[in-house]
């Protein structure tokens, strides 16, 4: 189905929601870690903690299958 699987347990459920930036600029937050994270994919950056590690990881792997044109606002 060239669906991107993304494993992590999951408890029940998780909401997302997003919007598109004008700028390249990805701004990541998280409810439950009460944390945020910024980042472009044109500038490689290390996240430290684990929940950044997975979200930019994934949003780089969908973006060497699909272009990303811009940045997002997102929601976790």
């Amino acid at each position: 189905n060239e669906g991107l699987a993304m494993p992590a347990g999951i408890n029940r459920w998780v909401v997302t929601c997003g919007k598109k930036r004008k700028d390249n600029q990805f701004h990541v937050v998280s409810r439950d870690f009460n944390d945020e994270f910024w980042f472009d994919l044109s500038t490689p950056v290390q996240p430290v903690k684990t929940w950044q590690k997975f979200v930019y990881g994934a949003i780089n792997i969908f973006a060497k299958q699909q272009p990303i044109d811009s940045g997002l606002d997102f929601y976790i």
